[in-house]
């Protein structure tokens, strides 16, 4: 058994991190199958753009940047995994299941409440997200589990079974995988990244083609610098708390920055990972042509990351301490210290009072309109790097 977890996503990540503790590696690199695999053959990178506002609350921004349509089952179809899958609606049942499977040897893929693991530090009544989680040990009555850090975390049986049981659809459901059949698997990364094409070129798989793709990035641009549409940015987003939580989200809450930042596998909006994904899928499936595209999105990615950067702009200094300590916690995230909940909490108070300061009256008022604007040119530069690259990779795949 593996004792250091790199998978960071709670679905790609959940998959690499569940074939590298049963010991599968790749032909291919002799190594273990690689999160990028993972995410291609999920369906890769996409965009989507959304505003969200309920009664009661903030509007908030919702930026997609990979495939969000069924990416788990896709990509455990795509990389050839073939599954055991069960389901009860019995708390005790579900455990003893769970324990069987590990006691047999087996890491086990279950569905929790992300918002009910208590080593999250989220609030559990205010808000709930079902997502896999990989567990892969006991240590007596507690269970241990892979959630994105590099090592695993102990929950409490308890824990674990409410957070199980939080939402009917996925309540103690459970899956265990076998290796990929490495015959099928370069056939299942084409439709990967079929899918990926389709997401940015053709008509989206549900609502406004203004919501998704190409023509979704140059919307978004036109909404962060048009004064006059009653969705720009200048009457949905206002300087003040709206404008704060767009860009700088909240507790639990992403706001642009930690959609591109901290989302996806790895900064950039997951742009570097896909391309690592090309060169892969590049020698899998024959296709050489894939390197060039993955040279592109090389270049992309370091768009994005600009694209955040201009987001939360460091001439902003309640801007700059935010980004400071979105990374640091993150990183506590990922090494798991032994205070590693005492720092995230404090570091989340701390947060809360800068966003708090940047919603004051006229605090971001002076800057509202440079950083709108710088945002929407590198979202059409952004636009226009990776257009020609998903054309040449549809073409390369036939």
């Amino acid at each position: 058994m593996i004792t250091t977890f790199p998978g960071r996503h709670y679905e790609t990540g959940t998959i690499a991190n569940a074939l590298a503790a049963m010991g599968a590696v790749s032909p291919k690199t002799g190594r273990p199958y690689s999160e990028a695999l993972a995410l291609g053959a999920s369906g890769g990178i996409a965009f989507g753009y959304f505003v969200f506002e309920y009664t009661g609350h903030l509007p908030h921004v919702a930026l997609l940047t990979r495939n969000t349509f069924s990416p788990f089952e896709r990509a455990l179809d795509n990389l050839a995994i073939r599954r055991d899958s069960r389901e009860t609606t019995q708390a005790k049942r579900a455990e003893d299941n769970l324990r069987l499977e590990l006691d047999a040897g087996n890491v086990v893929i279950v569905w929790a409440d992300v918002f009910s693991m208590p080593y999250r530090g989220l609030c559990a009544t205010q808000m709930w997200h079902m997502q896999p989680l990989l567990v892969v040990g006991q240590d007596g009555s507690d269970f241990l589990v892979a959630d994105g850090a590099s090592v695993p975390l102990r929950v409490s049986a308890e824990e674990l079974d409410r957070a199980r049981g939080k939402v009917k659809k996925d309540r103690y459901r459970m899956t265990i995988l076998e290796a990929p059949d490495t015959e099928r698997l370069g056939e299942g990364l084409i439709r990967g990244m079929e899918t990926c094409a389709a997401l940015f070129l053709d008509k989206p798989p549900m609502g406004s083609a203004n919501n998704f793709g190409f023509t979704g990035m140059r919307n978004w641009a036109k909404m962060l610098t048009d004064p006059k549409n009653p969705k720009g940015w200048a009457r949905t987003f206002a300087p003040g708390p709206r404008l704060t939580q767009a860009l700088a989200g909240k507790i639990g809450q992403p706001g642009v920055w930690d959609w591109i930042s901290t989302w996806g596998t790895a900064p950039a909006g997951d742009r570097g990972r896909f391309a690592a994904f090309l060169r892969e899928a590049a020698v899998w499936t024959g296709l050489s042509a894939l390197n060039s595209v993955a040279d592109a999105f090389d270049l992309s990615a370091i768009q994005w990351e600009a694209l955040a950067e201009a987001s939360m702009p460091d001439l902003v200094p309640e801007f700059a301490r935010l980004k400071e300590l979105k990374r640091r916690r993150t990183e506590v995230w990922i090494s798991q210290p032994p205070d590693a909940v005492a720092q995230r909490a404090a570091m989340a108070n701390e947060m809360r009072s800068l966003i708090a300061t940047l919603g004051e009256p006229g605090r971001l008022e002076p800057f509202a309109s440079e950083i709108q604007a710088a945002m929407a040119e590198i979202v059409l530069r952004i636009a226009e790097i990776e257009e020609p690259a998903v054309r040449e990779m549809r073409a390369a795949l036939g």
